[in-house]
């Protein structure tokens, strides 16, 4: 409906390809910012297939896992008409396996390699041989308090997919503002944060001394135009010889391809160091792995490139990347994921090079760890915001609700976001346009005026305004089921959640019952945990998100935490006849004996005990109110009030 909803400025629409996208940090540090990166691609390439990687067990489908990201996570873009989906990553679903289990829980769920050719399917034998590194059963992993993988698992998992798709891979922390250029072009091309800098030196031995080889969360971008890049193929060609042949390898492959000693970070799979007669390289030769400009990463597939082009001259080339990282200061990269508070730059301080154009590079680095632990935008005077997130914002508004309820957003607050050409003539066309406008719910901000804030300890490598920050970003949930239990209620909001303006929970079981009215999150030490609840909604977007935790109806002080935060929520409460209710509750709560029918669990006993329960508390209950009456105003008077 006119120039906000128009095409991009030099949007590549052919490009039907996929794009991978891997969050390498804790699923509370996907910020704005990140936010913001995405779409820059969605505004470059509109047409192509996202494909988020979530690493975690079949539960996944029903609630989010531990750190992971969710199921949901990007619901706002696929609502808005972008092929937007999560790609689940475990044991049972690889590249090579056969997709089993419920795969009708995942939209696009097969594995890619399925139906490659048995005699090329490099990385295969590395993946049988690990793929238990990844979490899939329920019952072991439930209590998980991480599923970050491995970055040596989540390297092969980007490589893999390359080799068999080709496309485009990136972790959302690069701000893109010339991705058609890649798309457009027929040449393979890579970007590691360190490219064109100078080998770290001494200075970092004391890195060395507990450095695994490889580089946590990796800031890395990645085009293959085709699939079978022979690159590629020599990467995975080397995985598997890790589980084959270890004397295939150079020393430096083989620490990078072997289990090490732990390093300290949160990952699912805890390593376990090699046994045999296998030696660690000296100081010396770890330092050519460079650790915080890409180490193992690197190593491998630059090795692999020169091993290309020296056998085969014809072979299609890799070239490198043109992204502008900010800088070499290699310990800015490491210690901003190890040591946050002693980053030496954090990120809105970065300055942009003297003479910078953003439309002569294919993107520019937005800092990773620093902006998602703070939850801190750029400021309006960035050249970052200035230069690239204003050139290319994700403009694509397919549904007509949405294109109104954008417009709606406009005239509610009277300061239009874009020039919109049709506004005049659809406020002319429809009297009852203001309205309706008028009576969208507005966004309201999560509660987070504490004065004790500044003296609460979170996540210790989170900033103390972090969650503030968070929480001031993002819109409170509108709508509102309270229950009843087993009254239809998730029922009623699974159809609520098929509107184009409904988005999701991001947490909670069936992602509507979050708990985040439950007592407990009034505490100024849980605002973190429950605004990351909820999907980021900005304050000028046509969506709203809800919560349906149906034992809010019986929390006393749910409805008080609810207003805090939204003083105008919509509420509806699903109820049912109450003898149906009460039977789909039984079945619910005793399926044991739904199973065994053991008698002292029978329907007729659990009623009879409950109506018996509830009498002698109701009894209780008046005796109660009976003697305070009594002390108060008399013994007459606590009759009248039993009566």
């Amino acid at each position: 409906v006119g120039a906000a909803l128009a095409a991009a400025p030099g949007a590549d629409e052919a490009y039907g390809g996929f794009v991978y996208i891997m969050w390498g940090e804790k699923a509370n540090c996907l910020s704005q910012v990140a936010h913001r990166n995405l779409e820059t691609l969605l505004s470059a390439a509109p047409n192509a297939r996202y494909r988020f990687f979530l690493y975690g067990p079949a539960q996944a489908a029903g609630y989010r896992i531990a750190d992971g990201l969710s199921k949901v996570q990007f619901q706002r873009y696929a609502k808005r008409g972008y092929d937007v989906h999560m790609r689940l990553v475990n044991a049972r679903w690889g590249p090579y396996a056969p997709a089993t289990g419920v795969r009708d829980a995942w939209a696009d769920q097969t594995n890619v390699g399925e139906d490659w050719p048995g005699e090329d399917r490099p990385g295969e034998a590395w993946w049988y041989a690990h793929r238990s590194r990844f979490p899939y059963e329920d019952k072991k992993h439930s209590k998980l308090k991480s599923v970050q993988p491995h970055p040596r698992d989540a390297f092969f998992n980007a490589v893999v997919h390359m080799y068999l798709t080709g496309g485009v891979h990136t972790d959302l922390t690069v701000a893109f503002s010339g991705l058609e250029k890649l798309t457009t072009g027929a040449e393979a091309q890579y970007a590691m944060y360190g490219d064109g800098c100078e080998r770290r030196d001494a200075a970092y031995d004391d890195i060395i001394t507990e450095f695994d080889g490889w580089d946590v969360s990796l800031p890395m971008a990645l085009y293959f135009p085709d699939a079978g890049h022979p690159a590629l193929k020599c990467v995975l060609d080397k995985y598997d010889q890790a589980v084959q042949n270890l004397s295939g390898l150079d020393a430096m492959e083989r620490y990078c391809l072997t289990p090490q000693a732990p390093n300290g970070f949160p990952f699912y799979h805890e390593e376990e160091p090699h046994e045999g007669d296998y030696e660690a390289p000296p100081p010396a030769g770890m330092a050519q792995l460079r650790p915080g400009h890409g180490a193992c990463a690197r190593y491998l597939l630059e090795t692999c490139k020169a091993q290309t082009e020296l056998q085969d001259p014809a072979a299609p080339a890799l070239k490198a990347m043109t992204v502008e990282w900010m800088g070499c200061d290699a310990g800015f990269h490491w210690d901003q994921w190890r040591f946050p508070y002693a980053a030496s730059k954090p990120f809105r301080e970065l300055a942009a090079p003297e003479g910078f154009d953003a439309a002569g590079v294919t993107g520019v680095w937005t800092g990773a760890a620093l902006h998602g632990k703070r939850w801190e935008e750029p400021p309006e005077e960035h050249f970052i915001s200035k230069e690239i997130y204003r050139a290319h914002p994700a403009t694509r508004w397919d549904h007509p609700a949405l294109k109104a309820g954008l417009l709606a957003r406009q005239w509610q607050r009277e300061n239009a976001i874009a020039d919109v050409e049709d506004a005049d003539r659809v406020f002319a066309e429809d009297p009852d346009f203001p309205k309706c406008a008028a009576a969208l719910p507005a966004c309201t901000s999560f509660f987070h005026d504490f004065s004790e804030l500044k003296d609460m300890q979170y996540y210790r490598e989170d900033a103390p305004k972090s969650p503030r920050n968070a929480a001031a970003a993002r819109c409170s949930p509108t709508l509102i089921i309270p229950g009843a239990e087993k009254g239809a209620s998730t029922f009623l909001y699974s159809l609520l959640a098929e509107h184009p303006q409904m988005i999701s929970p991001l947490k909670g079981a069936g992602f509507k019952e979050t708990g985040a009215y439950l007592a407990g999150f009034d505490r100024p030490g849980q605002l973190w945990d429950k605004t990351s609840h909820f999907p980021l909604i900005r304050e000028n977007e046509p969506f709203l998100t809800g919560d349906a935790t149906v034992i809010n109806m019986v929390d006393k002080g749910a409805a008080k935490r609810v207003v805090r935060d939204n003083p105008n929520p919509k509420v509806i409460f699903s109820l049912r006849n109450p003898t149906d209710r009460l039977w789909s509750a039984y079945r619910f709560t005793f399926n044991v004996y739904y199973k065994t029918h053991l008698p002292d669990l029978s329907y007729a006993n659990i009623v009879n005990d409950s109506v018996d329960g509830f009498g002698q508390c109701m009894q209780r209950q008046l005796s109660g109110a009976a003697a305070a009456a009594a002390g108060a105003a008399g013994e007459d008077a606590g009759d009248a009030e039993i009566e």
